[in-house]
């Protein structure tokens, strides 16, 4: 196996257990070295088994307002430097963007290098969407570089079915794989004991939607179908936990629903 550095550019919502759940099948003897881009939660470091430490590079990065609007312009990141560095100094043959597809002025320098690049493609189409305007200029900035890494990336990875046939039509001269999806249930979720206090005085059983709240997901579905259900308004609690706006307004008698917005 030639060796290989995997990338890990985002811990955001789910893509922090993706990534750990994938990274952590392998061992020190693997030839394989792993550059992670963390936050202020440290959630590689904290995740990622210590065995695979001396083969990682923790790049840490504030999740700052500034940051966020830095990110929207053509300007060349301090990880871009570190990861041509780093692969240098351990002669990787083969990067691998578990989280999006490469930026394309990374990937041009790697290719100098001799090294070959490979996409994960997670979101092949935007999703849909409530924000604020900023928020929604923000969106569609960042999916407009990702279509052009993308088009640019000559080899990738969808753990989609649908958009592995979709990315073979629309790209036909470009290497596609499909691989199954991992599971995010980890360790810290399987032997998790804590209970948010919201939780504790529910003495019904209760529908449960987690995860970032994103209106792609079907959440004003579910609130609408909630509320004009007698049987399940009267019956269920809907529990609503995760961060984000609602993209919706509540109504004022609605029954037995709580938004944990802090977990």
């Amino acid at each position: 196996m030639k060796r290989t550095l995997v990338i890990a550019t985002t811990s955001y919502a789910g893509m922090g257990p993706y990534v750990s759940e994938i990274v952590n099948l392998f061992s020190a003897k693997d030839n394989i070295f792993y550059f992670f881009q963390d936050y202020e939660d440290g959630f590689f470091r904290k995740n990622i088994k210590e065995e695979l430490y001396p083969k990682s590079c923790f790049f840490k990065k504030n999740n700052s307002k500034w940051n966020k609007i830095k990110d929207l312009f053509p300007i060349k990141p301090t990880s871009h430097t570190l990861i041509l560095k780093f692969c240098q100094k351990h002669g990787i043959k083969i990067v691998h963007f578990i989280n999006n597809p490469g930026d394309k002025d990374l990937t041009k320098d790697l290719e100098k290098l001799g090294i070959t690049c490979i996409s994960t493609v997670h979101d092949l189409h935007p999703h849909e969407s409530k924000k604020e305007w900023y928020k929604e200029l923000r969106f569609k900035l960042i999916y407009k570089r990702l279509h052009e890494n993308i088009v640019y990336a000559k080899n990738l990875i969808t753990n989609s079915e649908t958009q592995y046939e979709e990315l073979k039509s629309s790209y036909p001269d470009k290497k596609i794989y499909y691989h199954s999806f991992p599971s995010l249930v980890t360790e810290n979720i399987k032997n998790g004991k804590d209970m948010p206090l919201e939780l504790e005085t529910i003495d019904k059983p209760y529908i449960l939607f987690f995860g970032r709240i994103e209106e792609y997901k079907g959440i004003t579905l579910l609130y609408k179908v909630f509320t004009e259900s007698i049987e399940l308004s009267e019956h269920y609690t809907l529990v609503i936990a995760g961060r984000g706006t609602l993209p919706f307004t509540r109504i004022p008698n609605e029954k037995n629903v709580i938004n944990v917005s802090s977990i």
